[in-house]
């Protein structure tokens, strides 16, 4: 019952899910036995009752930590592939606007056209306006 109560001020972090888990259910077990038993020990039922609920109440916090664990390193993961991603397609778009360059039309379109087109590309608004269909 004394380590339960010291077991409370541990970081959620450090805890086991299991050894939680596995109190949480030895308490529950032994206060029935508890109560089944002749003559009735009302004091060894409260000590196993309190050792049930710290159980339950530290697996709680475990999964709690752990969850919040895998929601952090989920983002981080998330954004990984967003920053990947938009980098996959910045550069895609300044190779279309290279072969935009290269490949000029012909006429008084050529040069002004090129002109927007590096514009677009460095307001990152996309070359897709561009585009005949």
């Amino acid at each position: 019952m004394i380590a339960s109560l010291g077991d409370l001020n541990r970081p959620a972090e450090v805890l086991s899910v299991y050894q939680s888990a596995s109190l949480a259910v030895t308490g529950a077990i032994w206060s029935r036995y508890c109560l089944v038993i002749y003559p009735v020990n009302y004091n060894l039922f409260a000590c196993n009752v309190f050792v049930g609920c710290t159980g339950c109440y530290q697996t709680v916090r475990a999964l709690r930590s752990v969850r919040n664990l895998v929601i952090v390193q989920y983002s981080r993961y998330q954004k990984t592939r967003l920053f990947m991603h938009l980098n996959d397609l910045f550069h895609q778009e300044k190779k279309d606007i290279d072969k935009l360059s290269f490949q000029r039309p012909k006429g008084l379109i050529g040069k002004p056209f090129c002109i927007c087109a590096h514009l677009v590309a460095y307001l990152g608004l996309g070359i897709h306006a561009f585009q005949v269909q």
